[in-house]
Order: structure tokens, then sequence, then C-alpha cells
């Protein structure tokens, strides 16, 4: 059963009381590793800041086809190029002017929502599930400046944004970013910094904290968002989940969907109330005229 309070025109903050069903236990999945996968690192004199890569530079050399884990036939592979040069690979699939980036969670590829991802391709959507960097199919992380508490910032939130342009290169006027686990964090961070911005974002167990990344900052950043989790996710607090949530800035440019039970990242979108939310977020934020 829901509760509703209403916090803005568009959206409102939904918190869920239902059961998730115990058998969905998260302890089958990888639990979200804080610091992400090695990568080397270099001395901020060595390494040049990340820039957009130029719209005349030639395409980059295609990788092998991501998501040989689950069935994409219907789905066209694509590599783009993040901005420190590693190339991404992606599967793209439907058409139109609303465009949805996915990404995944530790230890994951393009198969964590590449299920979901189809369901939006056939409702209309635009849609670009993608590796990041040193997972899938894609790149390995190259050489990181280490950010201020000396740990190499993850470049994720730069993969996502790299989708987003290629998306919107590919015909999407309005897009979102959905990612679950270290996913979210890496699409609320990439949401404050897309330019121009995004549409929405949405956080499946996203941490407040991730390899470097920081969603709780990102999300005063005021585009609109819904982060979604279980009150008794082992991996990701509900503290955590709340932190996010309260950070947004403006009136009624978050939602926060709790339910009870453990089901983490991906296994939300099992969760019937979990795709009415992330599903409604979509129409209203991606629509012509929102």
């Amino acid at each position: 059963m829901w509760t509703r309070r209403s916090v803005g025109p568009v959206l409102a903050c939904l918190v869920a009381t239902a059961g998730c069903g115990g058998s969905d236990s998260p302890s089958a999945q990888q639990s979200p590793d804080r610091s992400g996968p090695p990568v080397a690192t270099s001395s901020p004199a060595s390494q040049p800041s990340p820039v957009a890569p130029s719209t005349s530079a030639p395409p980059p050399e295609p990788l092998a086809r991501a998501g040989k884990g689950c069935e994409t036939a219907k789905a066209e592979p694509v590599t783009l190029q993040a901005p420190n040069g590693a190339r991404l690979a992606g599967l793209r699939m439907g058409q139109g002017p609303r465009g949805v980036v996915l990404g995944h969670q530790a230890g994951g590829d393009v198969c964590d929502l590449f299920a979901y991802g189809a369901e939006l391709a056939a409702k209309g959507y635009l849609v670009l599930a993608v590796d990041f960097e040193s997972n899938g199919a894609s790149d390995p992380v190259p050489p990181a400046v280490p950010g201020t508490s000396g740990t190499p910032v993850r470049p994720y939130a730069d993969d996502l944004i790299a989708a987003v342009a290629h998306l919107r290169a590919a015909g999407a006027t309005r897009v979102a970013v959905v990612g679950p686990s270290m996913g979210g964090t890496a699409a609320v961070v990439a949401g404050s910094r897309a330019t121009p911005p995004v549409q929405a974002v949405v956080s499946l167990s996203g941490p407040a904290t991730f390899g470097g990344m920081d969603a709780v900052a990102a999300a005063a950043s005021g585009v609109p968002q819904l982060v979604v989790g279980s009150r008794s996710d082992p991996d990701v607090r509900k503290a955590e989940l709340e932190a996010v949530h309260a950070a947004a800035r403006g009136e009624g440019q978050s939602q926060i969907l709790l339910l009870d039970g453990r089901l983490h990242g991906k296994q939300l979108l099992g969760n019937e109330s979990v795709r009415s939310a992330v599903g409604a977020l979509l129409e209203a934020r991606l629509a012509e005229n929102p």
C-alpha cells in the first residue's frame, strides 16, 4: 500500500510500505564496491583534465559486441568514446526523441537492465545501455588523477555523460539516466554535470558515495530525480538514500521510494511499485511539453 505526500506540481515524495518478497535476496549479487576495480594513477601534472570528445573527431575503433550474457539480438551494438579516451561498448535500441541511458551495477554489464531497456524501446524510447570502463566489453580505465582524498575518481559518471551525448546525436531531444547500485551514484553525478542538462535521473540503491563520486553533493544541482531502495538492504543504508533525496534543491525535484525488504539495485525493477514510479517519471519528464 502506498502513502503519498505532494511536494510539487509534477513530482511527489513517494514511500512504499508493501513488502518486496523475501526470496529475492541481494546476497546473490555482488555487494557494491565503494572503490571499484583497480586503476593506475598518475600525477596531476602528467594527466590533462578530461574534456568532451570533439564532434568532428573520427569514430572510435569498434569494440567487441557488448552483452554476451543476455539476449541482445534486437539491439544495435555501438562504440562510443569517453572524455578520457576510453572506448565504451553499448547496445542501442528503439527510436524517437525520448532518450534513456542505462548504467549497471558493480560486477555487471549492459545485461543488468537490458530487458527493462527493451521494454522501454517497445514503448517508443531511444535506449542506450552502456558498459562502464573496465567492465563488460569496454576499455580498461586509463591512468587517473587522484582525487582530493588520494583515491582515483571513477569515470563512470563521464561514461554516462558520453552516452547522453550519443543519444542526442542520434536524435534524442530529452534524456534521462537510470542506474542500479554504483550506476545509480554515477547517474546522479552525471545528471548534475551533463550539458545541456538531462531531464531526470533514477538511482536504484545508489550509495551516497562511490569511487570518489558524491551523489549527495550532485543532487543539489536541481535535476529531477527518483531515489529508490529497500529499508533492509544490507549493502546500502536507508540513511544514504534519504541523504541523496534530502540534498535535492527545489520544491518537488526529488522523489524517494523505500520498500520493505532487501531488494538491491537491478532487483528493484522486479517490483511493480518501482516500475510504475520509474515509468511515471520518464513519461512526465521526457514528454515534449512537460
